[in-house]
């Protein structure tokens, strides 16, 4: 509200770079709510006026519209601004630190641990000085977590959780999220549940709309394992009209592979196969292998459960080879599996 009051003060009195920092303010509120493309507008706004002052908010600005494109699936254009970031002179420790954090998202996203494990040493070099940073709790646990190494995970979620209790409600709800999803992992669905449903009833979680729509995807994926079948879609539903109003292309892109599986099991072949479809098109154009190997993993278990098994074999093969490239350990051991299934029932 003060910010937006400022910027309408600073157009009437023909102040441009009031105009400038004000629009760049405004764009961080909506971010922070989640509100991407209000926020990607403001943003670019605030680095399309020219004015006379220079002020470190512009790189702040760059940083957070990399994040926006990271958040919602436009990976190469997020590596461009946090590239372009890197290079801009009088670059502080603090943004340089953000940028690297961005840099080991948009990688994180995409499976390439090793290269996440470099950047977050970087991120570490440079903020040793500094108070920890919460993001970089929050990767480090994500990374693990890639890595099928729950206990280290489990560390860093924990931590992230004591620092962030009462200080900062974000990473207070992102830290209990983790938490489910770790349960949810080692098969304990019903604390998953639990923590789910807990962060839902939290109040702070209505202000983070990406964040809630995480919840819900969670709570759908264990209803799903429970094979309730109608909750399991009334959550995923629940999760796409907020992933798809602020376009965030990744999680989209999962619900939809998920809404696939769960049609596969109610023997809706063809909605099944229009879902993984539309899936399989946005982790094409994000460069998702890790999604795009998911996709052919549950075309393959669709074929396998309408007895197309060489089309079947096909489509696991394909998810199978994706996975090897990126050193998905848990996902080869998956595919592989559903493979054995084709061969049985032949």
């Amino acid at each position: 509200v003060y910010a937006n009051t400022a910027l309408e003060e600073a157009t009437a009195i023909g102040y441009p770079s009031g105009q400038q920092y004000a629009l760049v303010v405004v764009g961080v509120g909506y971010y922070l709510q989640g509100e991407y493309p209000v926020s990607l507008n403001h943003l670019r706004r605030s680095l399309q006026m020219h004015t006379d002052k220079k002020f470190t908010e512009e790189i702040y600005c760059r940083n957070l519209i990399g994040n926006i494109y990271q958040r919602t699936g436009r990976y190469d254009s997020a590596l461009l601004y946090y590239d372009e970031v890197l290079k801009m002179p009088g670059l502080d420790n603090n943004n340089r630190s953000m940028a690297y954090r961005g840099l080991a998202s948009v990688y994180l996203a995409r499976w390439e641990n090793e290269k996440v494990e470099r950047l977050l040493q970087i991120v570490d070099s440079i903020d040793q000085r500094q108070s920890t940073n919460l993001q970089s709790l929050y990767l480090h646990g994500k990374l693990y977590e890639n890595l099928l190494d729950y206990s280290k995970a489990q560390d860093y979620f924990s931590k992230l959780c004591a620092l962030a209790r009462g200080v900062d409600n974000y990473y207070t709800t992102q830290c209990m999220l983790s938490q489910a999803a770790l349960f949810y992992q080692r098969g304990d669905f019903s604390r998953a549940l639990q923590e789910a449903l807990a962060i839902l009833n939290n109040p702070a979680s209505r202000l983070y709309q990406p964040l809630r729509a995480s919840i819900y995807i969670t709570m759908a994926d264990v209803y799903v394992e429970y094979a309730q079948y109608d909750f399991a879609v009334k959550y995923y539903l629940e999760a796409l009209k907020i992933t798809e109003r602020i376009n965030l292309r990744n999680q989209t892109a999962d619900i939809y592979s998920s809404l696939a599986w769960v049609s596969k099991d109610q023997y809706n072949f063809k909605q099944a196969h229009d879902y993984i479809d539309k899936s399989e098109q946005l982790r094409v154009e994000m460069g998702d292998n890790h999604g795009l190997s998911n996709a052919h993993n549950i075309r393959g278990l669709i074929f396998l459960t309408e007895k197309k098994y060489d089309r079947a074999a096909a489509e696991l093969n394909r998810a199978i080879n994706i996975r090897k490239q990126i050193n998905h350990q848990r996902g080869i051991s998956a595919s592989v599996y559903n493979l054995s299934l084709v061969y049985e029932a032949k």
